[in-house]
């Protein structure tokens, strides 16, 4: 069962700026995702790996345990500054379904929290 729209009531005029920034953020990103791996559906490839290593965050590289992932492909090395890892690995998708079903909530709700802290 998948939410189409909530019922909480918004002023007159109200519009989720944010949350559409958001999800135009987020669209980006993985039209990026997909330029790089050549993947849509699934990203399996080598250069998937290597883009969720770089850009998500591994807590190894992020509390500084480890300096690399062994990925049975070759080592990717932790990022030069794994904190930025926490933002970035956000607005990473594993795939079209994964994106579509984030966005989903991401409208029905964003705008909900959007109203709440008075945007």
């Amino acid at each position: 069962m998948l939410p189409l729209r909530d019922e909480n009531p918004h002023p007159p005029g109200f519009k989720p700026k944010l949350t559409i920034a958001l999800i135009i953020m987020n669209v980006i990103v993985f039209g990026i995702e997909v330029a790089i791996t050549g993947q849509f559906i699934e990203f399996s490839n080598r250069e998937a790996m290597n883009m969720f290593l770089t850009w998500g965050a591994v807590p190894g590289c992020v509390t500084g345990q480890i300096d690399g992932v062994n990925t049975g492909m070759g080592i990717v090395n932790c990022p030069a500054i794994p904190e930025l890892t926490l933002i970035t690995s956000t607005f990473m998708h594993g795939g079209i379904m994964h994106l579509g079903g984030n966005m989903l909530f991401l409208w029905i709700f964003g705008d909900n929290i959007e109203a709440k802290f008075g945007r």
